[in-house]
C-alpha cells in the first residue's frame, strides 16, 4: 500500500487515540509491524511538547514503520503552525474529523465538521498547497443518519489533494457503540481512487485480510483491539502473506516489553502505564486478579515483580 510516495511495509495502521498512544505505546505498535504508528489528535502548538517527535522519529523509523501526527483543529492558522514545528519529524500530517466527545462538537471540531463539508474544504487547501508531507484525514460515515457525508467528503477530498482517507464506519451520533458498517467502506473505495483505510470492529487478522482482499478498503486501521493486542499488526501481516507459522500472543512478554519502553521515556506517569498495562493483560486467564494487583501499586519496581509472577 502506497500513500502518495511512502511505501508501507504493512497496510495495518495504528489509530490516533487520546490517551493511549504514548511514545512506549507508539514503539511496540511500530515493532509489531505497524505501517504506520500515530500520535493523539494535538489540538495546539503547546501541545506539541507531549511527544519527543525526534527521538520518536528514530526509533519508529528505525523498526521500518511511518509516524503519522493528528491535528484536530477548525483552523487554517493553528493547523499551518503546529505543522511548521513539527513537518521535519513526521512522515504524514492527518486530520481528525470524526471525534464524537461533547466537548470537542461544542467546540465545533472534529466531527461536528462532518455537518459542514465546505469547511473542510476551506481548512485543508491552503494546508495541502503549503505542506510538503502527505495530507490525510480521518472521519465517520456523517454526523448522524439522516445527515450522512462520508462520500461527498470522500470526494472533495480526493478533489483537493488528500493523500489518502480513514473511514471509522459509524456516525458521530453513535461513539462506540452498534456495529461498524464495512459495507460503506467498500462503497467509498468505489467512489475515489486515493487510498480508503478502513475502521471499526476490526479485531481479527482475518478479518483484515478479507477486508483488503475483497476490496472493501486498501489498509486497515486498528484502535482498540491494539490497546489489547498490538500484536495484531505482525498478525495481519502474516495473514496478508498466507505466512505458516503465526506469532501468538504472550501477554507476559508484551507487558515487559512496554515497561522497558515506559521507563526509557522522561516522563513517568505510574498511572498512565498502569492504564496499558491493565489493556494488555485483558485476555490472560488471571486478567481480574493481575489488574487489580497492578493498579494497587505505587512503584514500578513493584509492577516489575508483579509481571515477572504472571
Amino acid at each position: 500500500m502506497k500513500i502518495k510516495n511512502l511505501e508501507l511495509k504493512n497496510p495495518a495502521i495504528l489509530a490516533p487515540m487520546e490517551g493511549v498512544n504514548s511514545e512506549a505505546f507508539i514503539r511496540l505498535c511500530a515493532e509489531k509491524n505497524a505501517g504506520i504508528v500515530s500520535t493523539q489528535a494535538i489540538e495546539k502548538k503547546e501541545e506539541i511538547k507531549f511527544y519527543d517527535l525526534k527521538k520518536l522519529q528514530k526509533i519508529v523509523h528505525k523498526a521500518g514503520s511511518k509516524l503519522s501526527f493528528q491535528i484536530m483543529t477548525n483552523k487554517t492558522e493553528t493547523a499551518l503552525e503546529i505543522i511548521k514545528e513539527v513537518e521535519p519529524y513526521v512522515d504524514i500530517i492527518d486530520f481528525n474529523f470524526g471525534c464524537p466527545l461533547k466537548k470537542t462538537l461544542g467546540e465545533k471540531k472534529g466531527g461536528y465538521l462532518l455537518l459542514y463539508p465546505h469547511l473542510i474544504e476551506r481548512l485543508l487547501e491552503p494546508i495541502i498547497k503549503e505542506s510538503k508531507k502527505p495530507i490525510t484525514i480521518k472521519i465517520r460515515l456523517g454526523f448522524d443518519k439522516e445527515r450522512e457525508t462520508f462520500l461527498e467528503i470522500g470526494k472533495l477530498a480526493e478533489k483537493i489533494g488528500v493523500s489518502a482517507i480513514s473511514l471509522h464506519a459509524r456516525y458521530v451520533s453513535d461513539g462506540y457503540r452498534g456495529k461498524a458498517d464495512w459495507e460503506k467502506i467498500k462503497l467509498l473505495k468505489k467512489q475515489i481512487k486515493i487510498p480508503v483505510i478502513g475502521n471499526g470492529d476490526i479485531t481479527k487478522a482475518g478479518q483484515a485480510k478479507m477486508l483488503i482482499e475483497q476490496k472493501y478498503c486498501d489498509g486497515v486501521m486498528i484502535g482498540r483491539e491494539a490497546k489489547i493486542n498490538p500484536v495484531i499488526f505482525q498478525q495481519i501481516k502474516e495473514a496478508i502473506e498466507n505466512k505458516k507459522e503465526k506469532t501468538i500472543t504472550n501477554q507476559k512478554k508484551l507487558m515487559k516489553q512496554f515497561l522497558e519502553y515506559y521507563l526509557e521515556q522522561e516522563r513517568k506517569n505510574i498511572h498512565q502505564a498502569q492504564d496499558h498495562l491493565s489493556w494488555l493483560v485483558s485476555r490472560h486467564k488471571k486478567a481480574k486478579e493481575i489488574k487489580k494487583a497492578i493498579r494497587e501499586t505505587k512503584e514500578f519496581e513493584e509492577i516489575k515483580l508483579i509481571i515477572d509472577n504472571m
